[in-house]
């Protein structure tokens, strides 16, 4: 007895046509299209933050330098 493969029941080995190929490369590019605009969004949230982060900053700053014009030069 014989474990191995038959003589007819061979499987082929698959073919890649250029439709094939074309298809797969156009669907990674629309997977890497939505990846870029889920990475724009959360870019753009993360520059949000740290513009008010640096507008605080200056707010603050600028009521020090108030304070210290305002107490100490009086």
């Amino acid at each position: 007895m014989d474990s191995g493969p038959s003589q007819g029941t061979e499987t082929p080995e698959p073919s890649v046509t250029f439709r094939d190929l074309a298809a797969n490369f156009v669907r990674y590019l629309e997977l890497r299209l939505q990846l870029f605009g889920v990475e724009s969004r959360e870019t753009g949230l993360h520059l949000l933050v740290l513009a008010l982060l640096l507008v605080t900053i200056v707010i603050c700053f600028v009521g020090f330098v108030g304070m210290m014009i305002v107490f100490c030069f009086t």
